[in-house]
């Protein structure tokens, strides 16, 4: 019965990538607004995952004050990319956190919740929110596409490698109280799947393009291993939050997958890395 049920979440989940995958290369091949489109469409779908969780954890916040704290960060990244508005960012700034600070104080006397619920609400919204910000900002550098498909194969093949070897040879616990089933010898999978991805992105490159041609094989190694190790901590982070919401997955809108964060947790702290790593090295 466990392999059947195994069986048809793999399924699932190949279903789900074959169809996902290229709609999604197709996204970041475009960009402009199709990629912060998508990229806002997540985010909204994750803040009303979050106020779920929120909610089961016992914080009595709604949801609308993470929809608007997240989706209002998120667009403030594509607005602050567009370049004949470049004299109004910090115009654009002060007006996002305006907006931010206004639903926070209607919503606050409104729902009467205490303060720390708050604090740690505006906390993980801020943390979604300013995470996937900077897929928008790291899609417009000027290499921006090259490193958001480099990104997203890194943690990809770097999720797969962590579960198949995970699941074959994972002996010992890496977290118990936070996620049981994950282990050290899949989290070390992870980490070489990534650093080995990270490898041949680099020759692919290389030779499609003069992306990364200054770049050495060490430092693109180096920037796998980083990958694989920060995508753990965002899993970790995400697994504890579900802990104590007592729920299995944070949603259920990606077939074979779960819920949107539980797609984005191994990529979210991960693109400001990318982000300020790539301008640091270049």
């Amino acid at each position: 019965m466990a392999k059947l049920l195994f069986g048809m979440h793999m399924k699932s989940r190949v279903i789900t990538a074959l169809i996902g995958i290229p709609i999604l290369g197709v996204v970041i091949f475009a960009g402009e607004f199709w990629f912060s489109g998508l990229v806002i469409l997540l985010a909204g779908i994750g803040a009303f995952e979050l106020g779920h969780l929120s909610n089961k954890i016992g914080f009595r916040v709604p949801a609308s004050i993470f929809l608007i704290c997240v989706i209002v960060i998120v667009g403030l990244s594509h607005f602050i990319t567009i370049e004949q508005y470049e004299n109004y960012h910090l115009l654009a700034a002060i007006f996002a956190f305006t907006i931010i600070f206004l639903t926070w104080q209607f919503e606050r006397f409104k729902y009467k919740t205490s303060i720390t619920d708050w604090l740690i609400s505006f906390s993980i919204s801020i943390c979604l929110g300013g995470g996937l910000a900077y897929a928008i900002l790291l899609r417009n550098l000027d290499e921006g596409i090259y490193l958001t498909f480099w990104l997203i194969a890194v943690v990809m093949v770097s999720d797969t490698s962590s579960f198949f070897v995970g699941r074959r040879f994972g002996k010992h616990k890496l977290a118990p109280k936070v996620s049981p089933m994950k282990t050290i010898e899949g989290a070390i999978g992870g980490i070489a799947g990534a650093l080995v991805a990270s490898s041949i992105m680099k020759y692919i490159y290389a030779s499609l393009s003069d992306f990364g041609s200054d770049i050495s094989i060490f430092v693109f190694g180096f920037a796998g291993v980083l990958v694989g190790c920060i995508g753990i901590i965002g899993d970790l982070s995400e697994s504890k939050l579900k802990r104590m919401a007592n729920v299995k997955d944070s949603g259920s809108m990606i077939p074979g997958h779960g819920g949107v964060l539980d797609r984005l947790d191994s990529i979210l702290f991960n693109l400001p890395v990318t982000y300020y790593g790539f301008l640091w090295v270049s």
